[in-house]
């Protein structure tokens, strides 16, 4: 098993890019669940990836949504022309 502290064993890519059999895989995932030390070492790993990757995702979520009222907001205003221009 990799020592890197990128490496989670449970999460991520381990369920697919695990390079030896799926037996190999659950004797392993088996073998961090008895140690607790190792298996809530693992687990604030994950927490703290998953929420800098969630806060992220957020600001995203943020920037499309004023792009979406700024997109409105343009269509409102040419919808209020068109209807001005053509009671003209």
């Amino acid at each position: 098993m990799k020592t890197s502290i990128f490496f989670l064993f449970i999460f991520f890519c381990s369920f697919i890019c695990f390079s030896q059999t799926s037996d190999a895989y659950s004797k392993t995932f088996f073998e961090i669940s008895k140690d607790e030390d190792r298996l809530f070492h693992q687990l604030g790993h994950q927490i703290f990836i998953v929420s800098k990757i969630a806060d992220v995702k957020f600001k995203y979520v943020q920037k499309s949504l004023r792009f979406l009222a700024a997109g409105l907001v343009v269509l409102l205003i040419v919808l209020l022309y068109y209807i001005l221009i053509s009671n003209i």
